[in-house]
C-alpha cells in the first residue's frame, strides 16, 4: 500500500527534475489548502456579517483578524477552513471521477495535484496548528 501511496504521488526514485516537480506540487498544494482555508473563514464571516478588520497576506500564513459575537460563531468559523477544503477536494475527487468515467481520460498531472490536496487536506488541522502555535 505504501508503494502505491509513493507512486500515486510522484515520489520515486528518480532524476532530480522529477523531483523537484513533486516537491514544487506539494508545496504549491500545502499553500492552496491554507489559502481555502482562510478564503472558507472570511466567507462564513461575510456570510454572517461578522466584521473582519483585516487580512495580512505571507507566504506561510493568512492573518485574518475579525471580531465574533459568541462562543458558536468562533466555533463555527474555525470548522468553516476545514470543512472547505474537505468540500473541494471532494469535489476534485467527483470531477476526476466523472472525467474518467465519461470520457476516459484525466490528466496524471492533476491527479498528483488532487493527491496532494488530499494530503494536505487530511494534515490541513495540524499544519494551521503548528502556524499558529510557532506565531
Amino acid at each position: 500500500m505504501l508503494t502505491e501511496i509513493i507512486n500515486d504521488m510522484g515520489i520515486k526514485k528518480g532524476d532530480v527534475y522529477q523531483t523537484v516537480v513533486t516537491l514544487a506540487q506539494a508545496f504549491l498544494m500545502v499553500w492552496v489548502r491554507m489559502l481555502m482555508h482562510y478564503m472558507g473563514q472570511y466567507a462564513f464571516l461575510k456570510l454572517f456579517d461578522a466584521p473582519v478588520e483585516s487580512i495580512t497576506f505571507s507566504w506561510y500564513k493568512l492573518k485574518l483578524k475579525y471580531t465574533y459575537w459568541n462562543f458558536e460563531t468562533e466555533l463555527l468559523t474555525i470548522l468553516m477552513g476545514t470543512l472547505m477544503n474537505t468540500g473541494i477536494f471532494s469535489l476534485l475527487i467527483l470531477i476526476c471521477h466523472y472525467s474518467q468515467k465519461l470520457i476516459f481520460c484525466f490528466p496524471p498531472l492533476f491527479c498528483k495535484l488532487i493527491a496532494w490536496y488530499g494530503f494536505a487536506t487530511c494534515l490541513d488541522f495540524f499544519l494551521i496548528l503548528i502556524i499558529d502555535m510557532a506565531n
